[in-house]
Order: structure tokens, then sequence, then C-alpha cells
């Protein structure tokens, strides 16, 4: 480290690159380094004594989470903006960082959670005194990014969703295989983060009820809008005594709420606690310069603890291990499944007998709604508004796949989507 430049400005010291670890060298690259910065073999920066702090951008969790445990072990500090890597394995590298035999390493990550936005530092820090009751958000740029595209084309040139994700990828909003983002799995790891973080205990997201973006179609958006509203994929965890509920999924919000507005790959995460009331942060969500804003943050927190002038973060009490003063709570699978709430319910089918068969089933399953259109020509489509209706029974509609009785053998696709007048 020097002591000059615009880190030492800030920090008091200016950390300099030493290595960089890549696949392939030889790849053609935006940013140039020096050639001698540029190494395959990753384990090099772990063995070497005079590296300070790791930052880890590599993704994946298997190979990420050995070279993440082993640096700790060597009590170096590490950045990370891995949200799939501390959702599934935070535990395991802070018990790494507390088995080294030098100073006390630490993990850094506020660019795991919203890019650019600083969630994770204010519920670790500016709300430590306080309780969080809900976090709900828009977590994911790259589902906002195809949404608002396909909520644009709805009143001129309809946007597909096939469409849409190209755009996004061409902008450098999704990764070439983008499964992780449209199923909502992206969400749902950053969801869990975040309400370990706050509840103070470990959630998991496999506790999550996730569901993507794929089955939103561009009639959905036309039809949504004569009614002032819009789609957005929407991630929710609240605490409720000793439980918590985690769900990810389309959600329809009005158009001129504060999700609504949110467009493109900004994200915004609202953050309910039980004295300082709501707090919203908002901000880019996706794209290479918001994250490499968090990360260099990040490095900045890690430089006086890798010099031995700060302490590193405390282990947040959710991955302690074993967990020490948290109380234990449990997930209610069940928790939110007798609440109601209206839903926007579209029915496809290759035959006007399937679209029959399709509103039967709506019917057997005693849901009140009112068509919102009832198109008789194909592609035949049903939709309709349901008056509040409780989301187990809707889960049971989802289930069912209703068949015509003859040889054809097709589906009448039902997608119910929830409506939320409160976001």
């Amino acid at each position: 480290m020097t002591q000059d430049g615009e880190f030492y400005d800030r920090v008091g010291f200016e950390p300099y690159v030493k290595y960089v670890a890549v696949k392939n060298i030889g790849k053609e690259r935006r940013v140039k380094p020096p050639e001698s910065v540029l190494i395959e073999n990753a384990h090099r920066i772990i063995q070497d004594d005079e590296i300070d702090i790791v930052v880890e951008l590599m993704g994946g969790t298997s190979d990420a989470h050995e070279y993440a445990r082993r640096a700790l072990l060597a009590g170096k500090q590490v950045v990370t903006a891995n949200k799939s890597l501390l959702s599934s394995a935070a535990q395991s590298l802070y018990h790494a960082a507390g088995q080294s035999t030098r100073q006390r390493p630490g993990l850094f990550f506020e660019a795991a959670v919203g890019g650019g936005v600083p969630v994770i530092h204010a519920i670790m820090e500016s709300l430590a005194g306080d309780t969080v009751e809900k976090i709900t958000g828009i977590m994911n740029g790259t589902c906002n990014f195809i949404l608002s595209r396909m909520e644009e084309g709805a009143n001129a040139d309809p946007v597909t969703y096939e469409t849409a994700l190209q755009e996004a990828q061409a902008n450098g909003f999704a990764e070439s295989d983008p499964t992780l983002d449209v199923n909502g799995q992206d969400a749902a790891y950053k969801l869990a983060i975040l309400a370990t973080l706050a509840f103070r205990h470990q959630v998991s997201h496999e506790d999550s009820d996730t569901r993507g973006i794929t089955r939103i179609t561009a009639a959905d958006f036309m039809l949504l809008g004569q009614l002032g509203r819009t789609v957005r994929l929407i991630a929710e965890s609240e605490a409720s005594q000793m439980s918590h509920r985690l769900s990810v999924g389309p959600t329809v919000v009005r158009k001129n709420s504060s999700f609504g507005q949110t467009r493109n790959e900004q994200n915004l995460i609202m953050v309910k606690s039980k004295h300082a009331g709501t707090l919203t942060f908002a901000g880019a969500g996706a794209g290479g310069a918001p994250t490499a804003s968090a990360v260099i943050s990040d490095i900045m927190r890690a430089v006086p603890a890798a010099l031995g002038k700060a302490h590193a973060p405390l282990i947040p009490r959710g991955w302690r291990t074993p967990p020490k003063g948290a109380r234990t709570y449990r997930l209610i699978p069940d928790m939110g499944l007798e609440r109601k709430e209206k839903y926007y319910i579209r029915i496809t089918a290759d035959t006007s007998t399937l679209l029959e068969a399709g509103l039967l089933v709506v019917s057997s399953q005693r849901i009140k709604a009112r068509f919102l259109e009832h198109q008789n020509e194909g592609p035949y489509t049903a939709a309709l508004i349901t008056e509040p209706t409780d989301r187990r029974t809707m889960l049971s509609l989802m289930n069912i796949t209703p068949r015509n009785v003859g040889q054809q053998k097709l589906c009448a696709r039902i997608s119910a989507i929830p409506i939320r007048d409160d976001l």
C-alpha cells in the first residue's frame, strides 16, 4: 500500500492491485491491466503474504467458496459481490475467519445486494438498535428491465418476453444464461441475506416461495394497463413473533406507486422497522458500474482492517456458529396462506372448449371474479380480476391443469398474479 492518491485522501492508504486471477489470460478485454498482473492460478493470491485484501467476483459457489475460505484462513480481508455464496455458505466463511491464526479477517459484501444501493450497511449499522419487521423490494435489475420494456410496448408495439430479455443481455443487464435471474432465484438469494441480517437469525433462500417472470406476456400488460396497473417482481420477507416468511414472485402493482415507477435496471427496497418506520433505498441494481461502486466502497472499508487500524466487522448474529444470544426462529410454510388478496387470472387455450374448461376450474374453486376480457377467437383468452381470495385457494388452482376429453390432449394454461393495493 502507498500513501498517495484518492484512496489515501479517504482512508489514509492507497492499495494497489498485485494480481488478477482469470481463466484465460489471452482473452480480449475492454480493460487491459499490465500483463504481469494477470495470472491463471488463483492460489498464488492466497499464498502471497504481501496481499492483504482478496476481492472475489467470480460467481458460483464451489470454487468461490474454496478461494474465499482459504483467503480468510490466511488472515486476508475478503470482499465479495457473490450473493449465492453468502446465502449458502456464510457460516462456513465466518467459521474460517475465526480459525485464522493471523489478525481476525472479515467479510465485506455490500455489492451482493442492490448493486450500488447501500441497503446492507443501513441494516447492519444504521438500524442496529432497531427491530426490522418487514423487507419489501425490487431486487433484480434484470427482471425489472424486462418487465419495464414489456410495459412500455403495451400501448404501441408489443414487446415479448423473449425480445425484452435479448435487450437486457445486449445492455449488459442479463447474463448469457439468465436462468437464476428470470426464475426469481437471484432475488431469493438477496432476500435471504437481507432477512438474515435484519431478523438476526439465519434465513435460507430455500425457505422462499419463489416464482419467476417467464410466464408473463405482453397481453398481461395491455390488459392490466386499462386498470392503471403493471407487473413487478417483488421480493418480501417478514418476521412474526418466532417465525418468518419469504416470497419472491410477479405482483400486480399500481402504475403510479413507487414500485410501479421503478423502471429498467433500477432497484427499490423498503425496510420497515419498529421505531424508525419505513426507510426506502433506491438506485441502479444491475450493470457493472453500480456493482463496481459498491465493491470499491467495501475495499475502502477493508483497508483499515487490513492494516490493523480498525476491527473487521462483527459476525452477524444470524451467521454465528453456533448461534449465540439469538432466539430460535422457524419457517412457517403456511404463514400468509390465509391472507386474502385480489388476483389477476389469465387463462389461455388452444380451443374454445379448453377455455371453457379453464373457466369451469376457476368456478369449481368457488372463486368470485369479474371478466376483464373474454376472447372467443384464437388464441382463446379469458382475463379476470378476483374478489379477495386466500392464497391457499389460488395455489390449489395453479396446480390444476384442465384438459379436454378428446384426443388432442391440449392444456388450458392458468396464470394467477396477486394484486397488491399497498404497493
